[in-house]
Formats: C-alpha cells, sequence, structure tokens
C-alpha cells in the first residue's frame, strides 16, 4: 500500500514528526506583521539540529552501506528502532513485535516497564514507524533479517561470536541474546565510534540515558566473547 490515499498520505514521513514530538521540538513559523508593534520582542533564535537527529541520519546511511560489517549492522538497526519506539535498551531485552500496520507503523509490547520495585513492573505496549527519517524502511527490514533463525523474539539485541571481542571483527550472529549489561554497552560504544567516530567517553554520555541496571526477561543464553 504505498501512497495514494489520504491516510497514507498523513502517516508517510511519520519518523520525522515522531522524532519532533519526542525532542519536544515546536514547529516555530515566521509570521509577518504589517503594523508595526512597539515594543515588539526579537523573534527568538531557531535551535540547531539536536545532536541525536544527526546520529539517527548516520546510523540509517550506515546501515545502507552495502561496506558495513553484519554485525554493526544489525546493532544500528536494533539501536535505531529502540529510538524510533522510545524503548530504553534495557526494554528490548523483553520486546515482542507483534505486527504491521497499514504498512507504516509496526507495533508490539515489553514484557516488564520500568518501576523502581519489580513486583510492579507491568507489559506495556510500544509503537514504532516503519520508515526511517531518510524516508526508507531498511532499519526495520535489517533487524527483522538479523533476528531470524532465534530461539525466541522477546529480544532485540542478538549475541554475536568474535575472537577478540570485537564488532569490527565479528564473523556471525548467534542464536540468542546481548544479555549482559557491560558487553552490550561495549559493542554500541564501539559501533557507535565506527558510525559517528564518538570516543568512549562520548559513546558512554549518549547511550546513560538508554541504559538501566535492572536485569531482563533472562531468556536465552550470551554468547558474545
Amino acid at each position: 500500500m504505498e501512497g495514494g490515499s489520504p491516510k497514507q498520505d498523513l502517516l508517510r514521513g511519520s519518523a520525522t514528526r515522531w522524532l519532533a514530538l519526542i525532542e519536544g521540538l515546536q514547529d516555530m513559523r515566521k509570521v509577518d506583521i504589517e503594523i508595526e508593534v512597539k515594543g515588539r520582542r526579537p523573534d527568538p533564535p531557531v535551535p540547531a539540529e539536536p545532536v541525536t537527529r544527526w546520529m539517527i541520519e548516520q546510523l540509517e546511511i550506515f546501515i545502507a552501506d552495502p561496506a558495513t560489517p553484519l554485525v554493526a549492522k544489525h546493532l544500528a538497526a536494533a539501536y535505531l528502532f529502540c529510538c524510533y519506539a522510545v524503548m530504553r535498551v534495557e526494554q528490548a531485552r523483553s520486546c515482542w513485535i507483534d505486527a504491521i500496520r497499514d504498512n507504516e507503523f509496526t507495533e508490539g509490547y515489553v514484557f516488564l516497564d520500568k518501576n523502581p520495585k519489580r513486583d510492579k513492573m507491568q507489559p506495556r505496549p510500544w509503537w514504532a514507524p516503519l520508515y526511517g527519517i531518510t524516508g526508507s524502511k531498511l532499519y526495520f527490514e535489517t533487524l527483522t533479517t538479523s533476528l531470524e533463525g532465534v530461539k525466541d523474539e522477546c529480544y532485540i539485541f542478538r549475541a554475536y561470536e568474535s575472537q577478540d571481542g570485537s564488532v569490527k571483527n565479528a564473523t556471525g550472529l548467534l542464536p540468542g541474546p546481548l544479555l549482559q549489561t557491560n558487553g552490550l554497552m561495549k559493542s554500541l560504544q564501539e559501533m557507535f565510534h565506527m558510525v559517528c567516530g564518538f570516543s568512549v567517553t562520548e559513546s558512554h554520555a549518549t547511550q546513560s540515558a538508554s541504559f538501566s541496571t535492572r536485569g531482563s526477561c533472562g531468556k536465552g543464553r550470551t554468547r558474545h566473547m
């Protein structure tokens, strides 16, 4: 269902509006005033593009590059999914994808939502646009392809095989989730260095809001080396 109907036209480009909502951006339009008003304040400054928006653009370009290694491409797609679904990385370890709606949105739920008291954690639904900020749904297609053949479907970040533990030299994906918080953090730091040139300190600051120290659903075994 590619374009045509008013509904499709309204939803198209949803990722851009989705990000604008997340970042709290306002559509600032300048209005010409024909009659001069005494004491009128100057127009507010136009905010610079947030670094997170630039990062998301770079991640999508990184995924589209044929030279990008398989494991790095998977991590980039999984992180983009978390951004679009407004989901913490921790929640992505207990996440199910249920359906695709109108070829525009995907929906599902996380098994345990954030709560200081574990016994009060509840499942919650999520929604995410299929089309990314560049107008392509390659990020989602890459993610679903890289998750094929796994034992279950409750996680987004998949374990991988690597002799030296690096993402760059990884030889392939493994049938299980990447459960170790430190291992996942290190993997994402290396991926961000490949995509954006971030140092470990910069990538750690970028990810700090996305992580939680609480446990996940605990399914599968981590085989990241």
